[in-house]
């Protein structure tokens, strides 16, 4: 993933950030896991038909989440230009109406944060905690070498939710990320 994304912003003017590429890769992979793209509501079930993804924004006085709606449905690109715009906004204490978020991601990497658990935005089912990319010694051809690794956490609504389920949507969207083609 970090090779692509250097790739793309080496050959294009508009720069995406690691938290783009999540969403994005959060976005297709919701798409088979619609459980995690869900709400409780009066003890019932109610599963999203859009994808909104918010984004988890540090301001001033505690945290703003802005939303990308339809997330699903835009480039990676589009994703971009989008999440710019919205967190600009939510630093400056602006909030659009529009689509509620159906999911919501969190990265503090940007902090050094290797892990934490994010916590779930009601009536949201589940959230994504995203830590710092950061290099590891892993066994390779010629003794050990270097790689750069990223925790993830999930926090999941039981209601909806069990382990095992959200288990494999983060080994999908691990794929996703590994996978990466821009």
């Amino acid at each position: 993933m970090l090779t692509m994304r250097k790739k793309h912003n080496e050959q294009h003017p508009g720069k995406i950030s690691i938290n783009d590429v999540i969403v994005h890769a959060v976005a297709g992979a919701l798409k088979e896991f619609p459980r995690l793209n869900a709400h409780v509501q009066d003890h019932q079930i109610i599963l999203k038909g859009n994808i909104n993804i918010g984004i988890a924004v540090i301001v001033e006085d505690g945290l703003l989440v802005p939303v990308i709606p339809d997330a699903d449905r835009k480039s990676l690109d589009e994703i971009s230009h989008i999440a710019k715009d919205i967190i600009q906004k939510a630093q400056r204490g602006i909030m659009q109406g529009g689509s509620p978020g159906s999911f919501t991601v969190s990265n503090l990497g940007m902090y050094g944060i290797s892990e934490f658990q994010a916590i779930i935005n009601p009536p949201e089912s589940a959230i994504l905690s995203v830590g710092n990319a950061e290099k590891r010694a892993v066994p390779g051809e010629l003794g050990v070498e270097f790689a750069d690794y990223m925790t993830f956490g999930l926090a999941c609504d039981h209601r909806v939710i069990d382990g095992a389920y959200g288990a494999r949507f983060l080994a999908l969207l691990a794929e996703k990320l590994e996978n990466l083609t821009i």
